[in-house]
């Protein structure tokens, strides 16, 4: 159990938490370099930065895959790469058209609504990308994946 919490923080959790975590630094930086609005601990991960973790999740699953002989795998493809392009084009408008700090006539879905889509890809991603890593036999994780054995 400790080796798939293991292997959910580092493949998972770490990525999630890193555009969090980084925004410590805006707070370091002087105001002429970042202003107050995008010293938000929300706003690296509000404009679409957690899509760049579902294309990791669903590229590492791909990857995976190639030896992969469980029923509905061509459905499973089919989910990773329409993630990857979906979060690809997601995470760009994003990037190019994020919704302004000051923009109160901003509805929700404007100001959040990249987030809620990026959240449910993460985890609708990560509890695929899990399931092709724990069920897939060449794994290289150094656990066992036969029944009954413990490593």
């Amino acid at each position: 159990m400790l080796d798939v919490l293991g292997w959910a923080l580092v493949a998972v959790g770490i990525p999630v938490l890193a555009p969090v975590i980084i925004n410590v630094f805006f707070w370091t930086a002087p105001l002429e370099v970042v202003c107050p609005a995008q010293r938000r601990w929300y706003v690296p991960i509000r404009d679409g930065q957690l899509f760049w973790v579902v294309i990791a999740l669903a590229a590492n699953a791909l990857h995976e895959m190639t030896n992969a002989s469980f029923p509905h795998r061509g459905w499973l493809e089919a989910y990773f790469i329409l993630a990857v392009v979906m979060s690809s084009v997601l995470g760009a408008v994003g990037a190019l058209w994020p919704p302004g700090a000051v923009d109160a006539s901003a509805t929700w879905m404007r100001r959040f609504g990249l987030l809620a889509v990026s959240a449910m890809l993460i985890i609708v991603t990560g509890a695929a990308a899990t399931f092709v890593h724990f069920t897939t036999p060449s794994c290289d994780c150094g656990v066992s994946h036969e029944p009954g054995r413990t490593s």
